[in-house]
Formats: C-alpha cells, structure tokens, sequence
C-alpha cells in the first residue's frame, strides 16, 4: 500500500522499570495476651450426688478470677487458671492456678493452700514460629481433688494422695498472627472429665476480652471425674481482628463455622454476642453427637453388642437387690430361728444398716445409667460403684435420724451420722463385689469375644 505510515511510536519499557519497588508494610505488633480457663458448677450446690458441696452459682463469664476473701475478685470456680502469652519473645511470662474455697453452706470450708492447692503441670508449653505470620501453640494442663471431702486432707497431710478423684483437663491453643492483614486466628482444644462446666477466654491488655469456647458439664462428680480425662469439652477455632498495637479491634469470625459447616465468607460479630455465638456452636456439635449415635444404634451388630455388656452389668448390679433379701428371708425362717425384736429393729438393721432400702433405688438408677454409657464408661463406673454407692447409703440413715428428732428423741442426731461406721465395711464388701464383676466380665470377653 502506498500511503503506510507509522500509527504511533514510543520507547520501550526501560528493563529496570520492570524491577518492582520496595514497599514498606506496618506490621501488627507482637503483643501479650491472657487466656483463662476455668472449670465451676453453675448450681449453688452439687446436689445430692455431689454430696451437696458448695457450687458457683453463676453462669458463664468474662469477669476476672481471685482467690475467696480478695478485693477483685468477681467470680469463683472450682478450679482456675490462667496465663500470659508474650508473643514478641516467645514466652510464658505468668501462670497460676488455683481453687476458690470449697465446702457445705455456712459450715467449714476448705482453704486451697499448700500441698491442697491445684496442680499446674508446670508452666504450657510453648512453639513458636517468627515471621511476617507467627505462630504461638501453648499446651498444658490442671487437676484437682475436692478436699472438703471428709478425710481427704488427712490422706493427703500423711501421703501425699487422695482417694477422691481429680477434676482434669488438658488444652493446646494455636495462635496464628497474621501481622500484615491484621488478625489472629485462634483454635482451640480442651479436654477433661466432661464435669463441671468449663469455660475458656482470651484478653488483650487493653483488658478487652473473648470466649474461646465453653462446655456444658455431664454426667455428675462421682462418677465422670474418675479416669483419664479425655472427653473433648471445647473445639472452636475463631478469627479475631487486631490494631497496630495488637488490640482486639471488636470484630470476630467463627472460622469453625465458615471451614467446615456453611462454607460461607468470614463473618462478624460483636464481643457482646460472643457467648451466645459458642453456645450455638455447642449445640450444633451435640446434635451431631446425637444423630451419630442414632446412625450407630440402627447397626444391629452394634445394638447386640451394647445389649450384651449393658445386660451383664444390670445382671450384677441387681444380683445383690435379690439375693440379700432372700438371705434375710432364710436367715429369719429356717432353725435357729433369728428373733426380731420389732419393726425398729428390723427396720434399723436390714434396711439401713445392711443398705437394702438403698441400694434397690442404687439399682434402679444404676440400670438407667448403663443405658446411656459406651462399654468403656460402664466398667470405669463399676470400679467406682462402692464410692457412688455412699450417698445412697447415707441418704436413709440422715432422714431417718431427722424423723425421729423431729418425733422428740436426741437419738435422731445419732442415726444421723451413724452410716459413717458402717462405711468402711461397705467398702471392703463393695470393691470386694466389683472387683469378681470387673474381672469375671474381662474374662467372659476375652474367651468367649464373640458374645460380648
């Protein structure tokens, strides 16, 4: 074509144009943070099974821990603790671990000091990975006994141990600190015995403080704290946005919920929903726990199975409701002829001091509990059946002593607190009794696997 010509000319891109530049980014500071956790009853009492010890008497709260008797301190728990994370030098600056008093409404009550206090298990430990993203996991753990139990302190005073068994839990808690889009991600991991409520948060210095999680206690002291303490009380996994300073700005998301149940954007929520926001979470992860064992129970393998020891264990808790009272029967009919002295008499040695009024309630109950258990929480229960036994066995002994100092006999006082004699041999008898049961059990599974 004749009339080309050029359209437009211009210089290339110089080649150190093509370098980038240096841009300079304001990181987050590394800061300190506190993270409480804390295990307490909500009720004013434990109740009947709980041998009626002192609770809490409060819900679920941010409010800070003390000692009982000290300015500040705004709630108590069973057992407390807490500690501070400086995430600039990699650190556990400050742990402590405590119990508020404990013991029976305007009686005595236990001072935790000493060999009395709570166990620790030592500063957490603590991982850390430096950068632009830190991470910080922290892992520990706290046990305690209930020493207002009456001889508790003496065992522990001259041994060094406790029959009564511990309240315990573990946790690991991961912060992710993304210095540059300014959050943290948190995730949480606590386990114990499931008893009582356990509550866990975490605070800026500001003093501005959130739920990690929370847990709704079950089952009851004496026979969900014996063991291990592996039941997993709180999972959450948070996001928390953060200033310069490393302050929480107030904003939150449930990265559990965003991962792994709707799959939706981050969301946000105000430090004063927080609490309503993990109780959702809790109950979303009970009803999954339920509808599993629903799926497990349609199994007619595993239905056998769980009908298999649960039908053993209910055999050997009511043997002794049927073959004492026959006993009895034949011990009173056949020659010689034992002599009842009257329906008091009869009354005070067989139904109370034998426990055959208790222990049939002891059965009913024991029988609906088996039901509700997996296999490995019934025989943890059958070892400490004697123990769980005592308040049923106690409980007669004080009506009946209130009935009749109510009737006008100073006696009642002694009926009242006369079971605590009898407690010994009701222990030698008992454990004596669970121990056949426990034994006779394993055996059975062992050589005949196919029936259990």
């Amino acid at each position: 074509m004749p009339n080309q010509g050029l359209l437009v000319q211009a210089p290339s891109t110089p080649s150190h144009s093509n370098e980038g530049q240096v841009v300079t980014v304001k990181l987050a500071e590394l800061a300190t943070y506190e993270v409480n956790i804390r295990s307490f009853h909500p009720g004013k009492d434990f109740g009947l099974f709980g041998a009626f010890f002192e609770g809490d008497a409060r819900s679920y709260s941010l409010k800070p821990s003390g000692l009982s008797g000290v300015a500040g301190t705004e709630v108590t728990s069973r057992i407390w603790h807490k500690f501070f994370i400086n995430s600039a030098i990699n650190e556990i600056l400050f742990a402590q671990t405590e119990s508020n008093d404990s013991g029976m409404a305007n009686g005595e009550h236990v001072r935790y000091d000493g060999e009395l206090k709570p166990r620790g298990g030592g500063p957490p430990s603590v991982k850390t990975e430096k950068g632009a993203v830190t991470t910080v996991v922290v892992e520990g753990k706290y046990a305690g006994e209930n020493h207002a139990v009456y001889g508790s302190k003496t065992a522990k005073a001259l041994t060094g141990k406790t029959f009564v068994p511990s309240l315990d839990v573990s946790y690991k808690i991961t912060l992710t600190i993304d210095r540059v889009s300014k959050y943290i991600d948190i995730a949480t991991h606590i386990k114990g015995d499931g008893f009582p409520n356990c509550e866990a948060f975490i605070s800026d210095a500001s003093g501005t403080a959130v739920f990690l999680g929370v847990h709704v206690r079950k089952g009851g002291a004496a026979w969900s704290l014996p063991g291990e303490g592996t039941y997993p009380m709180i999972e959450s996994a948070i996001r928390l946005e953060i200033d310069d300073d490393g302050y929480f700005s107030g904003n939150l998301g449930n990265e559990l919920r965003r991962k792994k149940v709707e799959q939706r954007p981050v969301g946000h929520a105000t430090n004063n929903g927080v609490e309503r926001l993990f109780l959702d979470v809790e109950s979303e992860r009970r009803t999954m726990e339920i509808y599993l064992l629903r799926v497990i129970s349609r199994c007619p393998k595993r239905a056998c199975c769980k009908m298999t020891y649960s039908s053993y264990f209910k055999w050997a808790v009511w043997a002794p409701a049927i073959l004492l009272p026959l006993l009895f029967f034949v011990d009173t009919l056949l020659p010689p002829a034992t002599p009842i002295g009257g329906w008091k008499q009869f009354f005070h040695i067989f139904i109370l001091a034998f426990g055959v009024g208790a222990y049939l309630i002891f059965a009913f109950w024991a029988s609906r509990v088996i039901d509700r258990k997996t296999e490995r929480e019934v025989v943890r229960l059958a070892c400490w059946a004697p123990v769980i036994f005592i308040p049923f066995y106690a409980a007669p002994w004080f009506l009946y002593g209130v009935i009749y100092l109510a009737s006008g006999h100073l006696a009642g006082l002694r009926l009242m607190v006369e079971w605590v004699a009898y407690t010994p041999y009701l222990l030698v008898v008992g454990y004596f009794c669970s121990i056949v049961t426990v034994v006779v059990y394993q055996v059975i599974k062992r050589f005949f696997r196919q029936k259990l």
